[in-house]
This record gives C-alpha cells, sequence and structure tokens, in this order.
C-alpha cells in the first residue's frame, strides 16, 4: 500500500511534467492496484484474525472493528471503498477464509474495473 502511495506521489509530484498523458495512463494501474492490495490484504488479514478469534461472526461485522480503529475519515472510506466492490459483486463467505485469497480477488475486481473504465469512458473524456 505504501509503495504504490509513494509511487503515485513521485510520479505526479516529481515526475508529471516529463511524462505524456499517455505514459501517465500506462503505469497508473501499476499504483493504483498497489495500494488496492496494499489495503486489502491489511484489513483482510485483520478482519479474518477478528473472525479467528471469535470477535466477530461475519466478514462485515470483523471489518467494521477492523475500521474502527482508524482516525482518519479518509482512511475510513478507503477502506469501504477498496471492499464495496467484492461485497457488491460475490460478498464474502466463509469459502473465502484466506486473506491473500479475499486480495487477490479484490484486488482482480478492481484491476477489471479500471480497465473497463481506461479503455471504455477514460477515451471519450
Amino acid at each position: 500500500m505504501y509503495a504504490g502511495i509513494a509511487m503515485a506521489g513521485i510520479i505526479y509530484v516529481v515526475m508529471f511534467d516529463s511524462l505524456s498523458e499517455t505514459e501517465l495512463v500506462n503505469i497508473s494501474p501499476i499504483w493504483f492496484l498497489l495500494i488496492i492490495f496494499g489495503t486489502c490484504g491489511l484489513y483482510t488479514e485483520k478482519a479474518v484474525l477478528l473472525i479467528l478469534n471469535r470477535q466477530a461472526d461475519t466478514f462485515a461485522e470483523a471489518l467494521n472493528k477492523a475500521v474502527s480503529e482508524l482516525k482518519s475519515p479518509v482512511s475510513i472510506v478507503l477502506v469501504y471503498v477498496v471492499f464495496s466492490l467484492p461485497f457488491l459483486i460475490f460478498g464474502v463467505r466463509e469459502r473465502f477464509s484466506s486473506p491473500l485469497i479475499i486480495s487477490l480477488l479484490t484486488t482482480l475486481l478492481w484491476a477489471g474495473a479500471l480497465y473497463f473504465f481506461l479503455i471504455a469512458i477514460f477515451p471519450e473524456l
């Protein structure tokens, strides 16, 4: 997650004037998906540990408890936005009990959404 944030910062603060629009679009998925995967991994692991320790019954309840320790409203919104797509599409059920599987599936869903945006919507802007 921090690597993606650092990469985005370097690209858009330091290298912005030296990169073309096409280059910016081509490297955006790298930092974006690093942030998604890192966020998913961090909070999925916390949520699964809460479930295994019997402090929560469902993934949604465990995620709410894991996010409750955050102080920044921006961070809370970021975590909920990241997890909104997998909850809407397939929900997170007991069979997805591995933090790595949940993180990979969530990242793949967001990769598909980003690909659709860059191919179908972005060229029209």
